[in-house]
């Protein structure tokens, strides 16, 4: 027993000693460990009653001499690999003389990572790892996260090996090496293949926060003054045309002008790229898929958009009647809405306009923002820089912005399922059409007011605070105002009026009563119009009824969101107007109690029948109460 106690207290000393080996040999070879390596302890004679044991590797005659130097070729792959080897040899030997000891996988992982061995060098940390579950330590744990960073580096590297020989991306790598040639510069990311429609741009290595992850140089936009000096934009100029979407309208003339004219042009590799159809926006859906939208009014914003498109195009034939021999009406909308969906707005030499700029706009959506983006006059050059760490091999995104999923569906081709940001601000909004009624007293001076129009048509969300809100919440509180109360209502012939910077605020209890009885009607009249319930679109997307990404489910996403703000509105004026029948201490009492501790303008709740917000009620409630009856404060 005492024998067998000596013979294992001279393995450790010898594990340890082998140890120190693997780490001298790592130095050597200039894969640096995270630790100094103890000469006097390498230095050390081998300890007594090691016999019977494991025969000693070739690299125990090293054990009395001084660590190893550097190849004497610095940097010589030949001579650090064959250190490398020494390194894990002396590793291996260290666990066979104590497997228990942790340190052994330590030196074994690393030794196996200096030969890209990074599998096996994962699987020797995570050995070490299990025999201490309860405390890795920091090096351990440290050099896990390297090897696994080292795994996927290594697997992208092998995944763009393959994408290159994919024929769908051969025309992508044409395009990468076309933008580097030119001075581009986006060394850490690369092009990911979902599928042979859908792509992402991914970290090839890690990111770190302010760091610039893309430079494309301004000779590589398509700019809108680009089009404007095309033979058609100078025409389109000269006859001072009246277009809906004027910059959207100038792009899209110079590319397909370009496209057709100039066989060889300089931006054939970035056209190449370009989508052939654009089957995920609306207005190339057929019947079948538009009929999933039924009941909302994104149906008739792609009629909308549709007629606007064939109206721009005319006003183009009328002023270069030859655009017809360029482009159709059907190809002038595909260009219209490859441009609605990568173009970006920029400002160079302090004057704005909109660019399409090659591979950036290859980056999908994400909010909050990961990335900002803008022209630099200084590197004549449009950049993008992170604004947080990415970890390599995940996707990295930039923001379309905070809009509402109409506006994603129609001018991208895609809805966000959770269009919330991280606080609870919902973006979605619905589509209202507020009308004065004829039996109305004072419908003539409304009528009047409002410049003729009979009705107002405008957006509203779950936030009372934006700005489309501000403006509907507006036109219901001109329609319900009576009265003297008209007295204070704005004159909206003044179209430099604008009710999202200074809404009409609550007028008194009963017209807040009247507002709200008429949001109520019209949500409710809105929800009649789907042919299927919220309930029912939950269910449908929690099944696996419909593709990811399909226009099938883009749809139910869409109206899904439309319907959870209608049910919110609804609950919001069935609790709110109880309330302006109280008196204002005991409004107070039960906002107090109920609504202040939620976070003010934001339905935290993913159910929004079951939360409301502090600042909702009092924009319906408290705030019209004490305009109408104050209390004298006490003297």
């Amino acid at each position: 027993g005492g024998g067998g106690a000596a013979a294992a207290e001279a393995c450790s000393d010898l594990a340890r000693l082998y140890s120190n080996l693997s780490a001298a040999l790592l130095k050597a070879a200039d894969f640096v460990v995270d630790e100094e390596v103890d000469v006097a302890t390498t230095a050390m004679p081998v300890p007594a009653g090691t016999a019977g044991l494991p025969d000693v590797p070739q690299a125990e005659a090293t054990l009395g001499a001084a660590p190893p130097a550097p190849p004497a070729e610095y940097g010589s792959e030949v001579a650090a690999a064959e250190l490398m080897l020494e390194a894990l040899q002396a590793a291996e030997y260290c666990v066979k003389l104590d497997p228990a000891w942790p340190k052994s996988y330590y030196r074994r992982g690393h030794a196996l990572m200096g030969l890209g061995r990074l599998n096996e060098a994962k699987a020797a940390f995570e050995a070490g790892t299990d025999l201490n579950p309860d405390g890795v330590d920091a090096l351990m744990h440290a050099a896990l996260a390297e090897v696994a960073e080292r795994i996927v580096i290594a697997e992208i590297a092998e995944e763009e090996r393959r994408q290159r020989s994919a024929p769908d991306m051969r025309d992508f790598q044409v395009l990468i090496d076309w933008l580097l040639r030119g001075g581009a510069m986006f060394p850490e990311l690369y092009i990911k293949r979902y599928s042979s429609t859908y792509r992402g741009v991914h970290a090839r290595q890690p990111i770190r926060v302010n760091t610039q992850i893309m430079k494309i140089p301004l000779r590589f936009l398509i700019t809108v003054e680009m089009g404007k000096n095309s033979p058609i934009g100078r025409k389109m100029e000269r006859a001072n045309v009246d277009l809906t979407a004027m910059k959207h309208c100038f792009l899209s003339v110079y590319c397909l002008w370009d496209m057709k004219q100039n066989l060889d042009s300089f931006f054939k590799p970035y056209y190449n790229i370009l989508p052939e159809t654009y089957e995920v926006m609306p207005i190339f859906w057929d019947e079948d898929d538009l009929a999933l939208l039924d009941g909302s009014y994104m149906r008739t914003q792609i009629q909308e958009r549709q007629r606007n498109i064939q109206n721009d195009y005319e006003e183009i034939l009328r002023a270069a009647p030859e655009f017809a021999d360029i482009a159709t009406l059907d190809e002038f909308k595909w260009a219209r809405m490859m441009v609605a969906s990568r173009n970006f707005g920029i400002t160079i030499n302090e004057k704005k306009t909109d660019a399409l700029v090659p591979y950036a706009d290859m980056l999908n959506h994400l909010r909050p923002r990961e990335t900002k983006w803008q022209f630099d006059d200084n590197q004549n050059s449009f950049i993008i820089t992170s604004l947080q760490d990415l970890a390599v091999g995940t996707e990295v995104f930039d923001s379309y912005g905070k809009k509402c999923n109409s506006r994603f569906l129609l001018n991208y081709g895609f809805t966000v399922e959770d269009n919330r940001d991280p606080g609870g601000h919902n973006h979605n909004e619905v589509r209202l059409f507020v009308e004065i009624d004829p039996r109305d007293p004072l419908y003539s001076q409304k009528l009047e007011l409002n410049d003729g129009d009979v009705g107002f048509t405008g957006r509203i969300s779950m936030q009372h605070t934006d700005s489309n809100s501000k403006e509907t919440w507006s036109h219901l509180r001109f329609v319900c105002a009576q009265g003297v109360e008209v007295m204070q209502l704005p004159d909206l012939t003044n179209y430099d009026y604008d009710l999202s910077d200074d809404p009409i605020d609550p007028i008194s209890c009963d017209t807040e009563l009247r507002v709200l009885r008429m949001l109520k009607s019209l949500c409710v009249e809105c929800l009649t119009e789907y042919p299927t319930t919220l309930e029912e679109d939950i269910t449908i997307l929690a099944s696996d009824r419909y593709a990811q990404f399909s226009n099938e489910r883009n749809a139910v996403v869409l109206r899904r969101g439309e319907k959870e703000v209608l049910h919110y509105l609804i609950r919001l004026a069935n609790e709110a107007m109880p309330l302006l029948t109280k008196e204002w201490r005991d409004v107070k009492r039960v906002i107090n109690n109920t609504y202040a501790k939620m976070n003010d303008g934001i339905s935290r709740s993913t159910n929004p029948n079951r939360t409301l917000t502090w600042s909702s009620l009092i924009s319906c409630a408290g705030a019209a109460l004490p305009r109408v009856n104050p209390k004298p404060k006490p003297k």
